[in-house]
């Protein structure tokens, strides 16, 4: 009887080993997946940051051209005092 008892307790032992590793291996892919969609994220709010810059500055351009031509070559140091 000792000896089923012990191929028993191996047996669970083993099963137990591959429930760690199983989830140990599922949390490294999780992890993993979870970094390149941050990083996706990352990249895609970039390119939305510089398209949102790019067209501030054209905005910027546009109206600095819509100002009188002796507003545009005042100083600011004129236009502050």
């Amino acid at each position: 009887m000792p000896s089923r008892r012990t191929k028993l307790e191996g047996n669970i032992e083993n099963k137990l080993q591959l429930s760690q590793e199983m989830r140990q291996k599922r949390l490294t892919l999780f992890i993993q997946q979870f970094e390149k969609e941050a990083q996706d994220r990352i990249n895609y709010l970039e390119f939305k940051l510089e398209s949102l810059l790019a067209t501030v500055d054209k905005v910027f351009k546009v109206e600095l051209m819509k100002m009188p031509p002796s507003l545009q070559n005042t100083l600011i140091r004129d236009l502050i005092s």
